[in-house]
C-alpha cells in the first residue's frame, strides 16, 4: 500500500514538474520586448502627466 502511495506520489511530481515547464515555455514565447517598452512608456508618461495618461484610459 505504501509502495503503491509513493508511485502515485512521484507520478504526480513528475506531471507537476511538466506542466510547469510547459507553462514557463508559454510565457516566455509571449513575452515581448516591445510590449515591456510600451507598458515602461506609458508608466512613464502616467508619473509625469496625469492628465495626458487620463486621456487615453477609458475611465474603470
Amino acid at each position: 500500500m505504501l509502495e503503491n502511495f509513493v508511485l502515485t506520489q512521484t507520478k504526480q511530481d513528475e506531471d507537476f514538474k511538466k506542466q510547469n515547464f510547459y507553462i514557463g515555455e508559454a510565457l516566455k514565447q509571449l513575452w515581448d520586448p516591445r510590449l515591456i517598452q510600451w507598458t515602461l512608456t506609458i508608466k512613464y508618461l502616467r508619473l509625469k502627466s496625469p492628465k495626458l495618461h487620463n486621456k487615453w484610459l477609458p475611465p474603470q
